[in-house]
């Protein structure tokens, strides 16, 4: 029967030696357990004092904890994203499918963005922590639901797991932006969300080299279960992250203190008629970016064996490198600027550097020069775009209307997901087509067009939008949702004036509830 044919498959090993074989993956298993067992045992045996500083946010190091669970939550997901492209061909040839149809499976999940709009509203009806674990959850489901549905060889059920993973994926994508941007400002911003950047390609760079090894030697179905484990992993560290950032005692009694007693910036749709042209315009500019990198990847493994005659271990290591450039996405924060139109050019130079990367793919037929330069396109394009969304519309916002920037940033971020997934749609649909009737060539010339789109946009916006007349220097302490009525009750000798003293709460207090 299929399943059980697909599970084995004789795939040549890459230089005569098996790069994965079973017992190494349940020693590498062995090893991670190992290691949280060591980790939680160091945690039970830190002192008080320790551990003060990972759960007082007023610590400085409290931030960068919170940094790094943050990237985690999406490299899992993301290896099982780049897992199921690369198993592209026994799928195909599997489940009787044509190019379209494994196409449609990425259409399904580009969807996703455009319902992201809309049904962010549940980010602020339930706030960014409980949006953060049930969007983890379902993104686990989804993936857990997609596998089974390659072993039942049922495509619509597929389908369904794909509709519930990227869903998932996509809330999360936005609930980790917002947390970046509330926590980060000025240089801090670009140093996190280039972090950010190379936390979410890591599990696609992971996977791709993987992918060959993982499915000659333990077979396509539990390859993908193992990826479903990782995205499991994903949910776990939000749970952390809800624990470290809402849920002790110490964080109950501080952030209260810390957060402004403003308004909450929830999202209004209505500001959609006044979010200013050039701000619609960047936005176009970011989703060129995910339209004509992501499906790229979802076909580059396809391309590198079919048309370039790779090897699919071969195919799976070059493919790796477009992700693996995002990896040192950190070094260029000193090379992207630090005022509004220096970051434009360095979002113009990546879109640039996309646009020669698919030519050189499709003219010169230059496969490996063309995905190193795809990788470092999409690294300088999106560590540049990111992190100067917010002073594109900081030059647009009133000085005195805080709040209004807010809601403008937290509304862009969700308009962002919304026309990120539908050029993504378009893109994986044309490809799909464009393939079924010619070669993947063309499909380069097409993706050079989009990123040429994406250089228009960014040049009308470096033209015509001014330098921001003020930018927000230090992190809003607006973090959180407002706390439940349970969550603001402080003790009795935390009840002073707001003033310099008000944030020195004594240490006998901390001894006691940490």
């Amino acid at each position: 029967s299929f399943p059980a044919a697909w599970t084995k498959l004789p795939l040549p090993s890459y230089g005569g030696h098996s790069m994965l074989k079973a017992e190494h993956v349940n020693g590498w298993l062995l090893a991670i357990l190992s290691v949280s067992i060591l980790v939680v045992c160091a945690s039970a045996c830190c002192t008080r004092h320790v551990a003060k500083y990972f759960v007082d946010p007023r610590r400085g190091l409290h931030k960068y904890v919170l940094l790094t669970l943050i990237c985690l939550f999406i490299p899992g997901p993301y290896f099982h994203d780049g897992l199921l492209q690369s198993f592209k061909t026994p799928i195909c040839e599997g489940m009787r499918l044509s190019n379209a149809d494994f196409a449609s499976l990425f259409v399904v999940s580009s969807f996703t963005g455009i319902l992201c709009s809309p049904g962010s509203l549940m980010i602020s009806r339930f706030g960014r922590t409980r949006t953060a674990i049930a969007a983890s959850f379902l993104a686990a489901i989804g993936s857990s639901v997609t596998t089974l549905g390659f072993v039942w060889t049922s495509l619509a059920a597929m389908w369904l797991g794909r509709f519930l993973f990227w869903l998932g994926l996509n809330v999360l994508l936005m609930v980790q932006t917002i947390l970046v941007y509330d926590l980060f400002k000025g240089r801090g911003l670009s140093c996190a969300m280039t972090t950010i950047v190379c936390s979410i390609r890591l599990g696609g760079s992971m996977s791709y080299p993987l992918s060959g090894p993982m499915l000659s030697q333990i077979g396509i179905v539990a390859s993908l279960w193992f990826s479903v484990a990782l995205v499991v992993g994903a949910f776990l560290s939000t749970l952390l992250f809800g624990y470290l950032f809402r849920w002790t005692a110490t964080a109950r009694a501080v952030r209260p203190m810390l957060e402004r007693r403003t308004p909450r910036s929830s999202i209004e749709f209505s500001l959609i008629k006044h979010l200013p042209k050039t701000v619609i315009i960047f936005l176009s500019g970011i989703a060129a970016i995910w339209g004509v990198v992501f499906p790229f990847e979802v076909v580059g493994d396809d391309m590198l064996q079919r048309e370039f005659g790779y090897s699919a271990d071969n195919a799976g290591f070059i493919i790796a490198a477009a992700p693996m450039m995002s990896i040192f996405s950190p070094a260029l924060v000193p090379f992207l600027g630090s005022t509004l139109h220096q970051k434009l050019v360095a979002f113009r130079l990546g879109l640039v550097t996309l646009m020669i990367a698919f030519l050189v793919i499709g003219i010169f037929q230059l496969a490996i020069l063309g995905v190193v330069l795809v990788g470092f396109g999409y690294a300088v394009s999106v560590s540049a775009s990111y992190s100067c969304l917010p002073m594109v519309i900081a030059a647009s916002a009133p000085e005195d209307e805080h709040q209004t920037h807010k809601k403008m940033e937290k509304l862009a971020v969700r308009m962002n997901m919304a026309g990120s997934g539908f050029s993504m749609i378009v893109s994986n649909l044309t490809i799909g087509v464009i393939k079924d009737h010619a070669s993947y060539r063309w499909a380069c010339f097409f993706l050079a067009g989009m990123a040429t789109c994406g250089v228009v946009s960014v040049s009308w916006v470096r033209c015509f939008c001014p330098e921001p007349v003020w930018l927000p220097s230090e992190p809003s302490r607006e973090m959180e949702e407002t706390p439940t009525p349970g969550e603001t009750e402080q003790p009795p000798n935390l009840h002073r004036p707001c003033s310099a003293g008000a944030l020195e709460i004594e240490d006998e207090y901390y001894q006691a509830s940490a």
